[in-house]
């Protein structure tokens, strides 16, 4: 255990930066509130970060390319796929943007990624909509805010 504090010219206390051998992680605290903390797999955990991200290809055999917090990604059907976490979010109350790559073909459309609905503390769900049905896509992002 150790740490760093800041003060002010009163001599007051403002801020400090700890480290936790029990949890093996920094903690940034302003004003006796926790503002963020580095964990040892490299995580940084704060309101104002992203707790999942992903890209990854969604098609033929799905395959990440790249990610932050995600275990897996599982197929569930033309155009839907699961995002599993890697560590769990506090709740399955949190912000999803999602996006695929798109490109319009006659009237069927622009392809739109959205929200399947199914959110759970420890994964996501995302459906691929183009022409009214679904559909697969090369490029597909998830990025996820919350606790």
């Amino acid at each position: 255990y150790g740490q760093i504090l800041f003060g002010d010219d009163d001599d007051i206390d403002i801020g400090k930066i700890e480290y936790h051998a029990g949890t093996d992680s920094m903690i940034f605290t302003t004003n006796t509130a926790e503002r963020m903390r580095i964990t040892s797999d490299g995580r940084g955990l704060s309101q104002f970060t992203a707790k999942v991200w992903v890209l990854f290809n969604g098609t033929g055999t799905v395959a990440i390319n790249d990610s932050h917090n995600v275990s897996s990604i599982t197929d569930h059907a033309v155009g839907q796929y699961g995002v599993e976490f890697a560590n769990n979010l506090g709740n399955a109350l949190y912000s999803m943007a999602t996006n695929c790559n798109s490109t319009y073909s006659g009237s069927t459309g622009a392809y739109v990624c959205v929200d399947h609905g199914n959110r759970a503390n420890s994964g996501a769900r995302i459906r691929i909509i183009h022409g009214g049905g679904t559909a697969d896509r090369t490029h597909v992002s998830c990025i996820i805010f919350g606790d």
